[in-house]
């Protein structure tokens, strides 16, 4: 476990043990988060019926995982980046929406 990660025995802070208890605003029931390499359309049939989906592209290497330092790049519906933005700002120091996840036309 990193030194930074919270000990599994450790009290729940409030804020991202709060998605479990269904008290964060910001929670997306059956939401898809897909931090894969695949390409949008193969995003698009993974999700099947999930009702939200954010396909999320990350730069930066183990240490800037470690770190808090990677970069997010999300492709989603407005609402669902800003609903699921609270989660993934835990995991970097930069979340940008660049817009809604598009399959491409055939």
């Amino acid at each position: 476990m990193p030194p930074s990660a919270p000990s599994p025995t450790a009290r729940p802070c409030g804020r991202c043990c709060a998605a479990r208890t269904g008290s964060w605003p910001g929670r997306l029931p059956r939401a898809l988060i897909c931090a894969s390499t695949v390409a949008p359309d193969e995003v698009v049939r993974l999700a099947g019926d999930a009702p939200a989906v954010l396909d999320v592209g990350m730069l930066g290497n183990r240490d800037h995982a470690r770190d808090g330092e990677l970069r997010l790049f999300v492709a989603a519906r407005s609402g669902f980046f800003a609903a699921g933005r609270p989660l993934l700002e835990m995991l970097a120091k930069e979340v940008v929406h660049l817009g809604a996840l598009v399959p491409a036309c055939g």
